[in-house]
């Protein structure tokens, strides 16, 4: 994968995780249970997701 995909992919995990963060915070502060546990859902995604790239991209970086 090229340098730039590999750049893309992992600015949109970044983005897709700081997205989540900010849903997890704005829950607390409005003391909204649903919203909360649908964004703690959402992390758990986002932490397979991420697990899964960065051992893709271990295994990517091993090759070279």
């Amino acid at each position: 994968m090229e340098n730039e995909k590999i750049t893309s992919e992992a600015q949109e995990l970044y983005d897709d995780i700081d997205k989540c963060i900010t849903n997890i915070i704005s829950a607390r502060i409005h003391h909204d249970p649903q919203s909360e546990g649908r964004a703690l859902f959402q992390m758990e995604g986002l932490m397979v997701g991420t697990q899964q790239f960065l051992a893709w991209l271990m295994e990517q970086l091993e090759k070279k």
